[in-house]
Order: structure tokens, then sequence, then C-alpha cells
């Protein structure tokens, strides 16, 4: 959605100041027009742009800057903008920054003004297909490991890192922060003021909503999703384990897994804990406020909190073992 709007708004300002017909010779404009009726119209990749006038009134037109396929089309003020062959770079701020090059049909936007020596920075610099956006003062976003990365921030110091090959990386709220290493098809969202979400490793998965929620991960084919103000969720070396929260923490605890692989730590309820630890094929899940659930050194263990709990999942369950089929179907639903 934030893609669509800034692109929407720079394409209706594009018409606006008469060069539709620049963006139109671009392999991502599918059809333009230069003529004001027309603005409305104009389809950029599939998005359509809003009536030039209206978008016109929301930019900073004493900093501004927007280039082209390499070619800088203006600049005013201490915004910069600059693209390679077939890019697209805009910048619209005090001191904002947006480079697109390094490959082509990358895209950087940038729309922030510079806070306490901080610039508004969006870099598309990977080999191609990549877009960053970089929404609010101080804000930074980076797409630059490969192709096909997405990275927007939003909100006054956000930051956003997609530094892999088709990776997302989407922070919003001030102080928010997603990142992915170098890696590939790995998704991180950081949703809430102080928000962070770290990933280092391939095809995981990181999300992180509410205030000074917290995720990450560095296994393969892992879910780390924490849900609340302060929670917290992490996978540490290991691989096909999932690590949730649900629920506001404000004990320092959290949802974990810890160099196991096949396993599950869940906490639902509020101050709750949940811990994995060198232990595969295994569950601990802990339900109800303040509640906590352990499993360690071994394979196929469970601990479900409270006790009573464990007899509504399997009879097995009961007695600190783990019924391998049961593990196998839940993962297979995932």
């Amino acid at each position: 959605m934030k893609a669509s709007k800034f692109v929407g708004r720079v394409g209706g300002l594009a018409v606006g100041l008469g060069i539709g017909s620049a963006m139109a010779a671009m392999p991502w404009v599918a059809a333009a027009d230069t003529t004001a009726d027309a603005a409305s119209s104009i389809d950029l990749g599939g998005l359509n742009l809003p009536d030039a006038a209206d978008s016109a009134s929301s930019f900073d037109f004493s900093n501004i800057a927007l280039s082209i396929d390499g070619y800088s089309l203006f600049q005013d003020g201490t915004a910069s903008a600059t693209s390679g062959t077939g890019d697209f770079a805009f910048a619209d701020g005090a001191g904002s920054i947006a480079n697109a090059t390094g490959g082509t049909g990358n895209t950087a936007i940038a729309d922030g003004a510079t806070v306490g020596g901080v610039h508004t920075i969006a870099d598309a610099t990977g080999t191609g297909g990549d877009t960053a956006i970089a929404n609010g003062d101080g804000a930074g976003s980076t797409a630059d490991g490969g192709t096909g990365d997405y990275a927007s921030a939003t909100g006054e110091d956000s930051f956003a890192n997609a530094n892999g090959t088709s990776d997302y990386a989407s922070a919003t709220g001030d102080d928010s922060t997603a990142n992915t290493f170098i890696d590939s098809n790995t998704t991180v969202i950081a949703n809430g003021s102080g928000s962070s979400v770290v990933i280092d490793s391939n095809n995981d998965l990181g999300v992180a909503v509410g205030t000074d929620a917290t995720a990450g991960a560095s296994g393969t084919n892992d879910i780390a999703a924490a849900f609340g103000d302060g929670s917290s969720a992490n996978v540490i070396e290991g691989n096909y384990d999932i690590a949730s929260y649900f629920g506001t923490d404000s004990n320092m605890t959290s949802a974990e897994v810890l160099d196991g692989n096949n396993s599950i730590a869940d906490v639902f309820g509020n101050g709750g804990n949940s811990e994995l630890f060198d232990a595969s094929n295994s569950i601990a899940v802990a339900v109800g406020d303040m509640e906590s659930a352990f499993a360690g050194f071994g394979n196929g263990l469970t601990d479900i909190e409270p006790a009573s709990l464990a007899a509504i999942f399997d009879p097995s369950l009961a007695a600190g073992t783990l019924d391998a089929t049961l593990l196998t179907d839940f993962l297979g639903l995932l």
C-alpha cells in the first residue's frame, strides 16, 4: 500500500509537471498521457495514479528530486535522487536521498526530512527488481543483496533492510526495525513503535506486532512470531521450528527454541514463558497468564502448562512423552 501511495503521488506529480512522456518510455509504465485530464487514468506498473493537482499539494517543492533511467529530471533544494538504466528514484524532503542503481527495474522512494543529522534514505541497489521505500523523518530502507527484494520503512527513525534475494522487510512505527541479512525468501514484519525483527537465514518468517515487540530467527524454514506489547519470540540455531508469543510481557520472558529441530514453543497469555533447549521434535506450551513451560536435552519431549491441559491434546503428553504422529500431523498443517 505504501508503494502504491508514493509511486502514485510521484506519477501524478510527473504528469502535472509535463514529464509524463519521459515516464511513458520506462518499461514499468503501461500507459501514459501528458494531458492533465488523463493524469488519473495513468497506470504505473498496474498502479492507478491520483489526480496530479491533488498529489502535488502534499510535496515539499523546496526539497525535491526525481531521476528516471539514469537522467535527473529535476532537483531542487537538498533532496537527492540518483538512478541507473531502467531505474526510478524520487526524494522529497530536506536532505532526503534516493538511490536506485546497480540493476534494472530498481525503485527507490525517500519521503521525509533529515532529523538530528539522520537523513531519510532509500537505497535500491541490488541486481534488479528491488524496491526501497523510506517514509518518515530519519527513516531508512535498503534493498541491495540480490534481485526481487522489497524494503519499506514507515515512521520516524524506522529502518528496513532486505539484503538477500526475494526478501521482504517492512517496518512500521517510530524506531521500528525489520532486518534480513544475506539470505533468500525471508519475510520480516515489524509493526509497532520500537518493534524489531531480525532474521539471519533462508525461508524464514519473522513477525513482531506491538510496542517493543521483538522476533528473531537464525535457522532455516523457521517461524518466529510475537503479538503483543513487549512480547518476544526467537528461534536460535534450529531448523523447521516455531516460536510464538500471544500476549503482553513486561517481565523479559519469551517463547524460544534454542538449538533444536522440528520443535514448537508457544505462549498464550500475559507474562508467560516457554523454552525448548537442545530438544528436537518437541513441544513446550504455556497457556495462561504467568505460566511457564520448559523442555530440554532430548528428543520427543513435551511440557504443556498448566498440566491439566496435556490430556486434552493427547493422553501421552501428560506423562511427558510426545506422540510423534501428533507432532508430524501438526507440522503438516503449517
